[in-house]
C-alpha cells in the first residue's frame, strides 16, 4: 500500500502546474520547494513566518488563513523565534499572555478550490483546515527585488507546465527526490506485481 501511495504522490506532483504568472519574470530560477499539503480536517498550523516568498493554492476543500503584514509583526510575541513561530493559539488568544495581539491589524482569508494566495517572505500567518478534507500546494521561491519584464515578452507561457519540469534552487529538493526514488525502487522490488 505504501508503494502505491508513494507512486501516486510522485505522479500527482507531475500533475501540478506552475501558475502562468510565475513562468516568466525570473521566478523559475528562484523556486525553492513545492510542498503538497493534505489534511483530513480539523488541523491547524502554528502562527509562523517563512523566510521565502510563498504561493499557496487550494486544489480541494477549504483553508482559512490569519495573515499579518510584516510591518505589524512586532505586535506578535515570537516566543519560538529560533524556529520561526509563536505558540499563541490565534483561535483562542490569551490577551494577558499576548497583549500585543489586542489591536493588531490582520487579514482573514478563505481559500477554496482554484484559489491561490501570495504570501511575501516574513509575513506571519496561521493556516486552518477545519471544514473537512483539503488538498493544497505551496510553491516557495526566493524573494527577488526585481522583475524581469523582458523575459515575459520573450517567453511563451504555457497553459500547463508541470512543477517537476523546473529546477529547484534548494539543495533539500535533491535529497528529498533521492529519498523518494529509493523508496520507490525498494517498494517496486517488493511489489513488482502491483506495478
Amino acid at each position: 500500500m505504501t508503494a502505491i501511495l508513494m507512486l501516486s504522490l510522485v505522479v500527482f506532483v507531475g500533475d501540478v502546474g506552475l501558475l502562468k504568472c510565475l513562468q516568466c519574470g525570473g521566478f523559475t530560477r528562484l523556486i525553492q520547494d513545492a510542498i503538497i499539503w493534505y489534511s483530513s480536517g480539523d488541523t491547524m498550523s502554528v502562527l509562523h513566518f517563512d523566510n521565502v516568498d510563498n504561493i499557496n493554492c487550494v486544489l480541494d476543500g477549504r483553508k482559512e488563513l490569519f495573515v499579518v503584514d510584516k510591518k505589524d509583526s512586532h505586535h506578535i510575541d515570537f516566543d519560538r523565534l529560533e524556529e520561526g513561530y509563536s505558540s499563541v493559539d490565534v483561535t483562542n488568544v490569551d490577551m494577558l499572555k499576548y497583549p500585543g495581539l489586542r489591536d493588531i491589524p490582520y487579514f482573514w482569508v478563505d481559500l477554496f478550490p482554484g484559489d491561490c494566495l501570495y504570501l511575501p517572505a516574513g509575513w506571519p500567518h496561521h493556516v486552518t483546515s477545519s471544514c473537512g478534507r483539503s488538498l493544497a500546494v505551496n510553491v516557495w521561491f526566493a524573494h527577488s527585488p526585481w522583475f524581469d519584464a523582458d523575459s515575459c515578452a520573450e517567453t511563451e507561457l504555457s497553459e500547463f507546465k508541470a512543477l517537476t519540469q523546473y529546477p529547484y534552487s534548494s539543495s533539500n529538493e535533491h535529497l528529498r527526490y533521492m529519498k523518494v526514488c529509493v523508496i520507490l525502487i525498494s517498494c517496486s522490488e517488493r511489489f513488482q506485481d502491483v506495478f
